[in-house]
């Protein structure tokens, strides 16, 4: 199955910070024929569509031999409102051929992660998508 279709299947607007990146985390663990395969974790507040909002994302970044050297990226961003508390999170951490686990760990262990878990706020919007970079 495709790696694309498998996130989009799994997620939905109501999903969970908790259960985006264990969907996230599954999809991961699926092989891919890659000669790279990292993982990329960015928390902040960002306005790419014109109006600021919350972003929680993960990115798989991965080349394979039919890519031609260029990077693929699957990618799942959930939007949430800017408030008092999460305007203040920023954090971007890549693993490049690093442990999988202490990935996740990671991403669990974040002060985001953490907020997101107790704040009784859902995400407004969430971006599923795999690009040429």
């Amino acid at each position: 199955m495709d790696i694309l279709e498998m996130l989009k299947q799994n997620m939905s607007e109501s999903v969970t910070v908790s259960e985006m990146v264990n969907v996230f985390e599954r999809i991961c663990q699926v092989p891919l024929d890659a000669e790279e395969d990292d993982l990329l974790y960015e928390n902040g507040v960002f306005s790419f569509d014109g109006t600021e909002k919350f972003y929680f994302s993960l990115t798989r970044q991965f080349m394979t031999e039919e890519t031609e050297d260029e990077y693929l990226q699957l990618q799942c961003a959930l939007k949430f409102p800017v408030d008092a508390q999460n305007k203040h999170f920023k954090m971007t951490y890549w693993s490049e051929n690093e442990d999988f686990d202490a990935f996740f760990d990671t991403v669990r262990q974040s002060p985001a992660y953490q907020y997101l878990m107790q704040a009784d706020i859902r995400c407004t919007d969430i971006d599923l998508f795999l690009d040429e970079t």
